[in-house]
């Protein structure tokens, strides 16, 4: 039927509560992680490498994109499977995520050199084999680290999660600082 109102079922609003919350600062470290980068090239090079570069990042992201989409469907039936099988199953499953992650990484690293060059033609191309290149095998890693966090998820470890994202979030804006320092 409907969903029911927070105040109808108290106790398991405040377990999903107590779960997501160290959560948040994960997401925010991440949107730091997707913007920061273009923040830092327009400090460092200006506003039109950063537009080139803004353009190969869109484009590099695709991968991420169909990664986060996956899971995005993917986490809620692993999780609402029975203790019996969950873990098998999320293996098998998992293993055809990641594969399909990889063919379009691989996709967008074979087809991203010419459509840079068709939308950003200043934007130099050697740059682009090589950022395409690597964002394969870290967009495949990234569909793992997603599999995986579904294990943080299950056993309620979340707490370590907020930490580490709050650690992130200071060395980044320490490095980028320090980067485009004088």
């Amino acid at each position: 039927g409907r969903p029911l109102l927070p105040t109808a079922a108290r106790v398991r609003v405040r377990s999903g509560i107590r779960l997501a919350a160290p959560l948040l600062p994960h997401a925010v470290a991440m949107l730091g992680l997707l913007m920061g980068d273009v923040l830092l090239v327009n400090a460092l090079l200006g506003e039109a490498a950063a537009g080139g570069y803004q353009v190969a990042l869109q484009l590099a992201n695709m991968p991420f994109v169909l990664a986060v989409a996956l899971f995005n469907a993917w986490g809620p039936l692993v999780l609402s499977r029975s203790e019996a099988d969950r873990w098998q199953w999320t293996a098998r499953t998992g293993t055809s995520l990641v594969l399909v992650v990889g063919v379009g990484a691989a996709g967008v690293a074979l087809l991203g050199p010419w459509l840079v060059r068709l939308m950003a033609p200043d934007f130099p191309q050697r740059s682009t084999w090589t950022s395409l290149g690597l964002i394969t095998v870290v967009s495949i890693a990234y569909m793992v680290y997603q599999g995986a966090s579904l294990a943080v998820l299950d056993h309620e470890r979340t707490s370590r999660l907020a930490a580490a994202a709050a650690i992130a979030v200071v060395v980044l804006v320490a490095l980028g600082a320090w980067l485009s320092g004088p």
